[in-house]
């Protein structure tokens, strides 16, 4: 099944939220926390937005 391009700011998220939750069900037995991995999993998280979208977050606005 191939995925599809998330349409608006929800769908990325939820792609985002599943590409972590797939690595930590198929990695379980393997995952040792460290800051590195919870970074990982952040940039994973946030892959499918667009960088506008992440600058405007950061800085603690909100698009109209």
């Amino acid at each position: 099944m191939q995925k599809a391009k998330p349409k608006d700011r929800s769908e990325q998220e939820v792609a985002g939220y599943r590409d972590v939750l797939a690595d930590i069900h198929t990695n379980y037995n393997r995952i040792q926390l460290s800051s590195h991995l919870i970074r990982n999993w952040h940039q994973t998280l946030y892959r499918y937005t667009e960088e506008t979208e992440r600058a405007v977050e950061r800085k603690g606005e909100r698009n109209p």
